[in-house]
């Protein structure tokens, strides 16, 4: 693929985002997305067969783009550090790239109307496993109680992703700064009940 071509794929996904938006789904027609990057029907039509397709594709890279957030977290040199790491990841992915954010996951609509082939399917539940696998190693090395690796994460990602949520339907009233500080302290108070030296 040429740089050219990729570049017009990056701005077709970005137009499509800023439409959804915007306006909802129903704001997003592929004679909508081609007449706002001037391009013929035509011409949008060589890069997706339709409107499910891009949008699958609108998600495919939003889990990419998280997905390189979350992987400098392999950079921590312990477990602990580790786990750290990945709820910085987080913050990072909400702060830095709210777009994404919203449309996989504040967006079911988009989801549902996909066209989601199972190599999209697959990239997306990886994002999960990564935390699954983080809470995993933390419990092995004895910082995190043992107990059900997946419960545990599940009910971190759930407190990661209301936060953002909230954070980015300005309902936290508080600024960048803020949400980390909320970020963090929430999972101290979360910490006392799953890390194993936490006070009582």
């Amino acid at each position: 693929m040429t740089k050219r071509k990729a570049a017009s794929r990056e701005r077709i996904i970005a137009v499509a985002i800023e439409l959804y938006l915007n306006g909802g789904l129903k704001a997003i027609t592929m004679r909508r997305v081609a007449r706002e990057l001037k391009l013929t029907p035509m011409a949008l039509y060589r890069h997706f067969k339709n409107k499910e397709e891009l949008l699958a594709t609108v998600i495919d890279e939003g889990f990419r783009v998280f997905g390189s957030y979350q992987y400098r977290a392999l950079e921590g040199k312990t477990a602990a550090e580790r786990l750290l790491l990945t709820g910085e990841a987080f913050i990072d992915f909400t702060l830095q790239e709210p777009q994404f954010f919203k449309v996989i996951f504040m967006a079911p609509d988009i989801v549902a109307n996909a066209q989601v082939p199972e190599e999209i399917a697959s990239r997306a539940r990886a994002t999960y496993q990564f935390l699954v696998d983080r809470v995993s190693e933390g419990m092995r090395e004895g910082f995190l109680r043992a107990t059900d690796a997946e419960k545990v994460a599940k009910t971190i990602w759930g407190l990661s992703h209301g936060l953002g949520s909230l954070y980015l339907a300005q309902m936290l009233e508080t600024d960048e700064a803020g949400f980390r500080l909320i970020f963090m302290e929430s999972f101290q108070n979360l910490g006392v009940g799953i890390f194993v030296d936490a006070p009582g």
